[in-house]
């Protein structure tokens, strides 16, 4: 499921200062990108194409959004009159991209008297692609970056895909999977090995650029359910954000400690509030929940004292098959692992920062928990 990026925010808003988060910190957050992208490259004429091509994913560039910012690749315009002229573009279709290719970040336009200037922003993603048309004036980016090759590609940056699972992660034919791939293949952009597809050649990494635009977006769609938000975790489109007020929004879940009080631990907690953003999920489960607190709050031994509990009071549904397949995404497959030791050891395997199993039996007194 793509991620649907809201475009109503106002381009004059500033998530800079010590709110911005780094791309190289984004990367040492994001698990699953960081974990992909160091197997997974791209010879070094296609690494700026596919960099590019993920960004298109994101935030669903069309032909014409295309069209318009290759035009600004190759100069700034006096007028948005003088664009229109030179793409023969009706005013009325460029006047719209351009509202939605600013508040993407991509377009800058200022006043210049009764005229308004029009050029590409000094973001990152934006002179990636003023960069990518300067290497390849002559590629065709129409038939690249189309939507069903972009997608073959984030699907391919995960690992190598057979057509069959192509079509069922796309939802469309195989045949419409082998028309995109074949494009792909005569670009270069992908390689078939015993039947199935892999991106190119291991050479050169996305991972800083990508983190920089998505914690960019990541920041405008959090403050656009609370003003007051931040957040403190993020791979690619899934993150986890701190906010002081209650948000009630599609497409976020509520986590966290407060979140425990669902599972028989309620909490006496701070006026924070944390939730979960992720297009994938339709509902979040306490594996889910424990994975958010320990990447809240890393090496807090309450947390995991109140983690312990909820493992013990809800050990009929636990899974930890899924816990420790989750987890790698979060980094904390080593965490996870140390406290499965723990709980099925019943302490006498303990590691540093693990409350003592003694701990554990007062805690759960409190909330009439066995733990024998």
């Amino acid at each position: 499921m793509a991620l649907h990026l809201p475009l109503f925010y106002s381009p004059d808003r500033d998530f800079g200062g010590s709110e911005r988060v780094s791309g190289k910190a984004v990367f040492l957050q994001n698990g699953r990108l960081a974990t992909q992208v160091k197997k997974i490259g791209l010879t070094k004429n296609w690494k700026d194409i596919y960099m590019f091509s993920i960004i298109c994913h994101y935030v669903k560039l069309n032909n014409t959004h295309i069209r318009i910012l290759s035009q600004l690749s190759r100069r700034e315009y006096e007028s948005i009159v003088a664009l229109g002229t030179d793409l023969r573009m009706i005013p009325s279709t460029l006047d719209m991209s351009l509202v939605t290719l600013r508040d993407m970040g991509f377009v800058e336009m200022t006043r210049n008297g009764r005229s308004v200037r029009v050029g590409l922003s000094c973001h990152k993603h934006a002179g990636a692609y003023r960069k990518l048309v300067t290497l390849h004036p002559h590629m065709g980016f129409e038939d690249i970056l189309s939507r069903h090759n972009i997608r073959i590609m984030i699907i391919l940056l995960q690992g190598r895909s057979t057509v069959k699972d192509l079509a069922g992660k796309l939802g469309v034919s195989s045949r419409t999977v082998e028309r995109s791939v074949r494009t792909l293949l005569n670009y270069g952009m992908v390689r078939n090995e015993d039947g199935s597809y892999l991106l190119n050649e291991q050479h050169g990494m996305v991972y800083e650029f990508i983190g920089e635009y998505q914690a960019y977006m990541n920041m405008k769609m959090a403050r656009a359910s609370d003003p007051g938000a931040t957040v403190i975790w993020e791979n690619l489109e899934e993150f986890i954000m701190e906010s002081p007020n209650p948000v009630k929004q599609e497409g976020f879940y509520a986590t966290g400690y407060r979140t425990l009080g669902l599972y028989g631990i309620t909490l006496l907690t701070d006026n924070r509030y944390h939730y979960f953003h992720s297009p994938y999920k339709r509902d979040i489960r306490l594996e889910d929940v424990c994975l958010h607190i320990l990447a809240i709050d890393p090496s807090s031994v309450r947390g995991i004292l109140y983690i312990s509990l909820a493992i013990v009071n809800n050990r009929n549904a636990w899974d930890w098959k899924y816990l420790e397949a989750e987890s790698r995404t979060y980094q904390l497959d080593d965490m996870t692992g140390r406290l499965r030791r723990y709980i099925e050891n019943r302490g006498k395997v303990r590691d540093e920062g693990i409350p003592s199993w003694d701990e554990l039996k007062e805690k759960a007194g409190v909330y009439d928990i066995d733990v024998q």
